[in-house]
Formats: structure tokens, C-alpha cells, sequence
């Protein structure tokens, strides 16, 4: 559940009283609790991702846009220019929306073994001051791994970044990507769902619909006239084989398009026991951190459609994971920044403008939205704010995925969320 079964006291002092005064004082409220905020973009930052390695049949992975990308083909962002990483226009456009926040200040970032970032996998570092305290935005590529690889690097990094010389106890973790099986094929055969021939049909479905695509059309032939062994092909997952795009791409559509044939417990199942989901739950808001996860709710998938189109867009009335987990909140896209929802985003909890702009192309996406909201949050944490508000752990998480009914996630705009769930994340005061 995300209501906490306790409740967080907050202590306002007040002077109420100087010497020499005769009559009534009025109450002078402390200054705000300022302290260092980290907002980490765990996302892929390679133009041309490493091949991932071979995982575990269990094993679930992100899957974020690369190579050409089209709404909804990997439940997050679209279209990006050749050779621009998906990871890199987010942490661009994350940027940008610090840059903008009020009382903020670019500032030279230190040394990165000041701030505890000597691992592996990290990328750009930038740094903001305000009242003599830091803002840094850091990059964590998580590379395809699995996310039990990811839950331990971000276990390490917080700890490390909290006991840095500067001190990190309040995070903001942006995750603009979906999690699914890292081998779907494999989870369809595991639960009897697999079929040689619906799969060879989602590619060349896939192939026809995005002329990008059709570089794949002759590794599509050869795999199907491989009569003998293409089921053997397809459910091996070998990241070097040729098709390894066309099966990312196809992947998460496979793996939600469950839901739409009526059979949503596997796909349930899955995503709750992930260990990413377990990490955020039980290992980040401890030992005196401050984190709230923002998740992009996902671009819904891509299904066959009848006629001359080969695919139609099915956006679902919930986020893909992370986003769903209760410890996560969701950012859903709007076609503006005052909506409505945008035709390829599934919903959220709380939603924002999912456009941008890189170069002359104009992108959009719920991976677009994620960032708006993600720097709200690191303001409000900056300031004092609690990863909790108002009972809800994440603040603004209202919606309770453990609840297999009423629960709703609301696309609501961020001030009527603020309004519904957290006053207290534009009544403190915030900026000086």
C-alpha cells in the first residue's frame, strides 16, 4: 500500500516573543530545510547500445528507443536522430527544466570523487547551487543490464553519494524506460503462450508499418524459410543475431498484449517481484534518504490490426512498470502541458507535456513527461519536502497497484495533483 501506517510529524518553530515588545508578536516560521539534492537519470546513454549480455530466463530488462523508433514500439519516447541516445535527450531535456527552476545557479561541478561517483557506468555530472547547498544531475547507464544489476548499482551509488564528501541524503531517480522479460519468447513458453507463427507475424507486421525498418526484411526471410530451426532461433534471444532490433522492438508489445488477450496474471506477476521493484521499496528511503522514483507510464503497445494497416495502438488506463509500482510516481503525457492525454500514452498519475525538440526533430513521448516531473520533485525535496506527503510514499503516488480494483491512475495536471494529494509542495517556501 502506498499510505503509510504512520504519520511524520513536521515541527514548525516559531519566535513568539523579543525583548521591549508590548503588544502580540506574529509568528516568524523557520527557514525552510535546505539541503543537497541528486536527481539520477538511470537511462541508455549509447548511441549504438553494447549488445547485452546472455541473462536468466527470469531475468527482467529495460527497454528504452535506440536505433529507428516509433511511439509505442518500447513503451517510451520516439523517433530520436540517428545516433542520438535515448538516455542523453532526457538528461538534455531534465537540463533544461533545472536551469529554469527559480533560485537555481549553474555552478562548476567538483571532482566526480566528491560527490561519490567513481563507478563505473556514470556518465555527464552537472551542478547547481542554491543557498549554499547543490543540485547535481548525474547519468547512470544502465546499459541493458538486468535490473537485478541495476538494483545493486543504485544501492551502491546512494550509499556512496551519502556518505561523499559533499553528502547526498535526498534523491530524485528518474526512469524513463519499461521493464519486461529480457527474453519474452522464453516467458510466452514458460507460461504455454509461445507461437512460432504469431511471432514470425509481429516482425514482418513491424517491418511493414516502419519503413525504418525494412533493413530487417532479408534476416526476416532467412528465419522464416528456417523451418527447422527458427522456434529454436527466436527462443534462444541471441543478442548478436541479426533480428536482436526487431525483437526488442516487438518485445514489450508481446509482453502487455497479454493483458489485451485476457491474461494479465503472468504479466502481473512478473513485473511484482522484480528485484528493481524490491530495491526501491525496502532499500532507498533508509538510513536518513530522502528518494522519490518518477516512472514513465509507457506509449502502450503495438498489436496486429485487420485491413491494410498492420498495426494499431492500444494505450492502457494504467502505467507499464516501473512506473505502476506503488513506490514509483507516474508521469503520463499530454499532447501540451495542460493536455489532454496524448493517443500513444498510457495513463498516469500525474501528467505533463510530452514533447521535445532535438535538433530539427520534434519528439514526444512519456519518457519527455518523466523529466518535468522529476525536477517538481527535486525542488520540493531541495526545500524540505518529504519523499512521503500526506500519507503517500512516493509524494504524489496516489494510486495503489496492489489493489486488484478501484484503483485509478488519474492523468491529473500537476496542480490539480498537488491540490488532491500534497498542498505542501507549493505552500513551503520553496525558492528564496
Amino acid at each position: 500500500m502506498r499510505t503509510l501506517r504512520w504519520a511524520l510529524t513536521t515541527a514548525v518553530i516559531f519566535v513568539v516573543g523579543a525583548v521591549g515588545c508590548t503588544g502580540p508578536t506574529a509568528a516568524v516560521p523557520v527557514l525552510p530545510d535546505i539541503d543537497n539534492v541528486a536527481v539520477i537519470v538511470i537511462d541508455n546513454f549509447q548511441g549504438v547500445p553494447a549488445a547485452p549480455p546472455q541473462t536468466l530466463p527470469s531475468a527482467n530488462c529495460p527497454y528504452s528507443p535506440e536505433d529507428v523508433n516509433v511511439v509505442g514500439d518500447q513503451g517510451a519516447g520516439d523517433d530520436l536522430p540517428a545516433g542520438v541516445s535515448h538516455g542523453s535527450v532526457v538528461y538534455s531535456l531534465l537540463t533544461k527544466q533545472l536551469d529554469v527552476t527559480p533560485g537555481l545557479r549553474r555552478a562548476v561541478a567538483r571532482p566526480r570523487a566528491d560527490y561519490g561517483l567513481d563507478a563505473t557506468g556514470i556518465g555527464d555530472v552537472t551542478a547547481w547551487s542554491y543557498d549554499g547547498s547543490e543540485v547535481v544531475l548525474v547519468a547512470m547507464d544502465h546499459d541493458r543490464s538486468a535490473t537485478g544489476d541495476i538494483a545493486r548499482r543504485l544501492r551502491s551509488l546512494a550509499e556512496a553519494m551519502q556518505q561523499s564528501k559533499v553528502g547526498f541524503k535526498r534523491f530524485v531517480l528518474n526512469m524513463s524506460f519499461v521493464i519486461a522479460p529480457c527474453n519474452v519468447p522464453q516467458w510466452l513458453d514458460s507460461i504455454g503462450r509461445f507461437d512460432v507463427e504469431a511471432t514470425l507475424d509481429a516482425y514482418q507486421r513491424l517491418i511493414d508499418g516502419q519503413p525504418g525498418l525494412r533493413r530487417f526484411q532479408a534476416a526476416l526471410d532467412v528465419l522464416v524459410h528456417d523451418v527447422a530451426g527458427r522456434r529454436d532461433r527466436i527462443l534462444r534471444g541471441d543478442p548478436a543475431d541479426p533480428l536482436a532490433v526487431i525483437r526488442r522492438r516487438v518485445a514489450i508489445s508481446e509482453f502487455y498484449g497479454e493483458i489485451v488477450k485476457q491474461n494479465e496474471p503472468p504479466v502481473r506477476s512478473r513485473i511484482a517481484t522484480d528485484p528493481l521493484k524490491d530495491t526501491l521499496a525496502n532499500n532507498m528511503n533508509v538510513a536518513g534518504r530522502r528518494v522519490i522514483p518518477v516512472g514513465a507510464a509507457g506509449n502502450g503497445v503495438l498489436l496486429p490490426a485487420g485491413g491494410e494497416v498492420p498495426l494499431r495502438r492500444i494505450q492502457f488506463r494504467f502505467p507499464f512498470a516501473p512506473a505502476i509500482w506503488n513506490t514509483v510516481a507516474s508521469a503520463s503525457a499530454g499532447v501540451k502541458d495542460q493536455g489532454p492525454r496524448a493517443f500513444y500514452s498510457n495513463s498516469g498519475e500525474v501528467m505533463l507535456d510530452g514533447n521535445e525538440v532535438v535538433g530539427s526533430a520534434r519528439v514526444q513521448g512519456t519518457s519527455f513527461a518523466a523529466p518535468r516531473l522529476s525536477a517538481k520533485q527535486a525542488a520540493y525535496l531541495l526545500t524540505g519536502g518529504a519523499a512521503n506527503c500526506n500519507g503517500h510514499l512516493p509524494t504524489l503516488g496516489y494510486a495503489d497497484s496492489d489493489a486488484l480494483a478501484g484503483t485509478t491512475w488519474n492523468d491529473l495536471l500537476l496542480g490539480a495533483a498537488i491540490t488532491a494529494y500534497c498542498r505542501d509542495f507549493v505552500v513551503r517556501p520553496t525558492y528564496p
